[in-house]
């Protein structure tokens, strides 16, 4: 029962992972997700057994391994040129926005 709960688990995380990136647009352009179910369940599992026999030493391995995989089957389909993509963002941009939380004390950090 434990196993059919973890794979159910494995499953949504990974179908709203790739949903979410398949969602994703900037401008004309849009990301592609094409994360697995069977591998995602695999990379848990190997990664936990091996964290549990390593005493934890290894869960920095495990997340760079499960992260590099997300960042594998991501990918930016681009419709416009990238120098417009990249430049899409930089508008004169002013600090009353951040003078203003700081007035009424509201912390705001990425």
């Amino acid at each position: 029962m434990n196993l059919i709960y973890l794979f159910f688990t494995i499953y949504v995380q990974t179908a709203l992972a790739n949903l979410t990136w398949q969602g994703t647009r900037i401008r004309n352009s849009r990301f592609s997700s094409t994360l697995r179910v069977r591998d995602m369940a695999w990379l848990y599992l190997s990664s936990a057994a091996a964290i549990f026999l390593s005493l934890g030493l290894l869960i920095p391995w495990a997340s760079i391994r499960i992260t590099r995989y997300r960042f594998e089957n991501l990918s930016l389909h681009l419709k416009d040129d990238m120098e417009s993509f990249l430049g899409w963002g930089n508008a004169n941009v002013g600090a009353a926005g951040e003078e203003i939380g700081d007035m009424f004390g509201i912390d705001i950090g990425l």
